[in-house]
Order: structure tokens, then C-alpha cells, then sequence
């Protein structure tokens, strides 16, 4: 953890960033930067430890840039990530309030920048600055109200057999999602697992999956949902020779491991599949990056010789020469993906984006009337826009498909 001195155009950005986070909002820019003055600015690097569970409550961080990962060790002493915490989100203060010790542990998952306050300003704007006092009351009422939605569950071991004829009773993708896992039929009722908090909206989703089913909603620790989801999928640990069985059963390319992990990326409904030298492969979701946790990191040439099978040789003659190349790639019956290559600090990378095979209706997509109207206008110009992930593709698709 490195100090920042707070000088020139970085003062002016931390006072704006302050004044987005809930627990500064009501404050005026004079005395933002009076609050920031009293906290340190640090740099953390990926993977370095900022909060560990258990220890005095002592300080707490509001994040200015980057992204933090929230972890808890669960009954079984698993560490399983809550969270992820991203400007202008604070870590810490409800153990200061409360004078608890911390319950989580905190790392940076990529280098980060953050303001710390020690328990002594803490105290000091908690008492002097009112609407310092406020924000946290209201953060803290935020927390218990969420809280207040989770349902309590018992624990299963993670040595639990699971029945995996059960498995096809709820959609992949949900499974995925909510990191949900029916584990066995008990007395006439369905026991269902869940790694995280579950609330009951996503347990009336399940009902509305599955009406007229008993549900008995259990906690299981990640290693078992990992577990059985890498078989129902198909995607056990890397390996970088093709077994027997893996050989594509037609003439048309393919790679066989790549293959299992975009099904898995389309079955949870995710839009790009990002893999790199070094990492471990992740997918984005909803616009979350999500890392593989059942994926070993590839190597420097996993992720050339992962695609190099699928490749055209004007690709490979592009990449050869450019260090890039774009091209498709498409598995049967299931979607086509637009593929980018590309040269790396960790040796290669790529990006898959998943191009749907089918083109959904206005009424699966849930788009308002205007696009309609939009769609019949005889003469003009209609700009679909909004960031990575948002949909405009696939709304255009449904808008030029009817």
C-alpha cells in the first residue's frame, strides 16, 4: 500500500469522487475537501490484501478508482467472495461505528486507488460534520434493509452427493447466475443449494420454474457448486493435450476445449469470453467481469494454440504479421461468435463476443412500443447506442427482423 500525496489536479479529483459517495453527498466542495484532507490516498495493487477478516476495526476506505473483492470465510472455513466494490463505494465504516472486528477480508482485484480514514477522523467527522453522520446512518439502514431480505438457511457439507438427474430441472443459465444447485429430492421436497444470500425473489423464480415443487433452500460451499457444475458442463481443469474423445466428429473446424467454454458463456447467458496468457479466463455478464474459479490460468501460448485450430490462413497470416486479426467462428446450433486476437503483456489474448443464432421478438426482448414505431418510419436516421453488453445489437436484430 503506497501513499499518494494529495497535490494539484489530484485533490480536485478525490473532492469529486468524494462527493459521489453516499457517505459525502450532502457535503459542499469547501468542505469535501476539508474531509479529504483529514484521509490518506493509497495505491494497491491487484491481489495485495487491504481489510482481513477478524482483525481490529481501526480505518475505513472510500474507493476512488479500481475494484475491490469482499470475501467471508463460510462454516467450513472457505473464503467465498460476497462482493465487489467499485468507485465511490466505502469498506469498513460499520465496524468503526459498531466497534466489531472486521467481518470480511478485502484485496484489490486490479490496482486500485483509495482514500483512507483512521478511526480518530472517523470519530471526528462522525461528530462535527452532519451530513458526514447522516450518510452513514443511511448506509447502514441501506445495509440492514438488504440484509432483511436474506433468508436464513442451514449448511451442507461439501462432500454432499449430488443427484445429477436433477440438474435439468432448472435452466444453466439460472444455475449459473445465482450459483444455485439442486442437490437431492428429500421427502417429497426439492433441497436446493445456493453459495450466496439468497432473497426471496429469486426463490419465487424458482417456484415459478418449478410450481407446485417444495422447496427447502440450503447453503453449500463454492467448491461444491464448482464441483458439480464442472461436470455437468464439461469443464474440468485445463489441459493442453486433446484426449480421444475430444476429437471433433466432423470435418468442419473446431476446437474442442474452447467449444465447452462458450457453451458454458451462452448457457449463463454472457455476451464476451476473455481469455489471456497469465489469467485465468473471464466472462462478462450483465457488464460484470466474472473469473472462471474452476479454470486453471493459462500460459503464455494456451490461449494461441486454443484457437489456432479454428483460424482461416489469412487469419494466421494477419496475426503473423499485425499481431491482431478479427474473424467468426460459429458452433452448430448453438451461436456464432466474433472473434479478436490479439498479442499481450502475458504472451496472447482474445475476446469471443457471443452474435446470438437467434433472433428474439419484440416481446421476449420486452422493448417498448417505439421501437415499433421507429422500425415503420419510412425515411430517416435512428441511433440505437449505450455501453458494451447493453443490448443494441441484438435490438436492432429484433427492430430489422420485424
Amino acid at each position: 500500500m503506497q501513499t499518494i500525496p494529495l497535490e494539484g489536479d489530484l485533490a480536485l479529483r478525490i473532492v469529486q469522487a468524494l462527493g459521489r459517495s453516499p457517505l459525502f453527498a450532502r457535503l459542499t466542495p469547501e468542505v469535501l475537501l476539508q474531509v479529504a484532507q483529514r484521509g490518506t490516498v493509497v495505491s494497491v495493487d491487484p491481489g495485495e490484501l487491504i481489510v482481513q477478516e477478524g482483525a481490529p476495526s481501526d480505518s475505513f476506505f472510500v474507493v476512488m478508482n479500481g475494484e475491490l473483492v469482499v470475501s467471508h470465510n463460510n462454516a467450513s472455513g472457505e473464503l467465498v467472495e460476497l462482493v465487489r466494490l467499485g468507485p465511490p463505494e466505502s469498506i469498513g465504516e460499520m465496524g468503526l461505528l459498531l466497534e466489531h472486528p472486521r467481518t470480511a477480508t478485502v484485496v484489490a482485484a486490479q490496482r486500485s486507488v483509495l482514500l483512507r480514514f483512521d478511526s480518530q477522523a472517523f470519530s471526528v467527522m462522525y461528530e462535527r460534520v452532519p451530513g458526514f453522520g447522516l450518510g452513514v446512518s443511511r448506509a447502514l439502514a441501506a445495509r440492514l434493509h438488504t440484509s432483511s431480505k436474506q433468508l436464513p438457511m442451514p449448511t451442507l457439507d461439501a462432500n454432499v452427493e449430488v443427484d445429477p438427474d436433477l440438474l435439468h430441472l432448472l435452466p444453466l443459465e439460472f444455475l449459473q447466475r445465482h450459483r444455485a444447485l439442486p442437490v437431492r429430492e428429500e421427502n417429497n421436497a426439492l433441497v436446493l443449494g445456493f453459495v450466496d444470500d439468497v432473497d426471496a425473489r429469486v426463490l419465487q423464480a424458482v417456484r415459478d420454474l418449478l410450481p407446485g415443487v417444495e422447496l427447502r433452500p440450503q447453503r453449500i460451499p463454492a467448491s461444491l457448486f464448482d464441483r458439480a457444475m464442472t461436470a455437468s458442463a464439461a469443464v474440468a481443469g485445463w489441459t493442453t493435450k486433446t484426449t480421444p474423445e475430444q476429437a471433433p466428429s466432423s470435418t468442419a473446424p473446431s476446437s474442442p476445449k474452447l467449444d465447452a467454454l462458450l457453451r458454458r458463456l451462452v448457457a449463463e447467458g454472457g455476451s464476451d469470453l476473455h481469455i489471456s496468457g497469465g489469467q485465468r479466463p473471464r466472462w462478462r455478464i450483465d457488464g460484470e467481469m466474472r473469473e472462471l474459479g474452476d479454470v486453471r490460468p493459462f500460459s503464455a501460448g494456451d490461449v494461441y494454440d486454443l484457437l489456432e485450430p479454428i483460424m482461416a490462413e489469412r487469419s494466421k497470416t494477419a496475426f503473423a504479421d499485425d499481431n491482431d486479426a478479427d474473424f467468426a467462428y460459429a458452433i452448430d446450433g448453438l451461436a456464432r461468435f466474433r472473434v479478436n486476437l490479439f498479442r499481450d503483456k502475458g504472451g496472447t489474448g482474445a475476446v469471443l463476443r457471443v452474435i446470438p443464432a437467434k433472433i428474439l421478438t419484440f416481446q421476449q426482448l420486452n422493448l417498448p412500443p417505439v421501437c415499433q414505431r421507429l422500425a415503420e418510419l419510412p425515411k430517416g436516421l435512428v441511433l440505437v447506442t449505450g455501453p458494451t453488453g447493453s443490448g443494441k445489437s441484438t435490438t436492432l436484430a429484433a427492430m430489422i427482423d420485424w
